[in-house]
């Protein structure tokens, strides 16, 4: 129990990180390329998905910036509480994967397979041990 309570810290920090950077990238960018509407809010329309694509990640830095912040704190809890930045990292992997499913699914309407939920699951409960 002393352990969870020490993961969850590191698992609240990276979701937070986690849905601000797959918000605007699922938001932004990949269901817009999806669509094939590649435009940015204050930048405008653009006619090559490349050009979009530096657009967007230019509107989307500051939260970028706070994302890596946030990434950068969790592996900070992750030295401080364990000695090692392992956990951190592990922890992030499952949370990132889980905050993407979330959007793929709320942004583009695409889930994995029955086979792929099992994957996800076995990873998730991994990472708890």
């Amino acid at each position: 129990m002393k352990v969870l309570l020490k993961l969850l810290p590191i698992y609240a920090t990276l979701f937070g990180a986690q849905l601000i950077m797959n918000y605007f990238n699922y938001t932004f960018i990949f269901s817009r390329i999806k669509l094939g509407t590649y435009h940015v809010p204050l930048f405008g329309d653009f006619t090559s998905w490349w050009k979009f694509v530096v657009a967007v990640w230019i509107f989307s830095a500051p939260a970028f910036v706070t994302g890596t912040i946030l990434v950068a704190w969790s592996v900070k809890l992750s030295l401080t509480n364990f000695g090692i930045m392992y956990t951190s990292i592990i922890v992030g992997q499952v949370v990132s994967v889980i905050v993407t499913l979330f959007f793929m699914w709320y942004r583009m309407g695409e889930l994995p397979s029955r086979s792929g939920w099992i994957a996800l699951a076995l990873v998730f409960l991994a990472s708890l041990f």
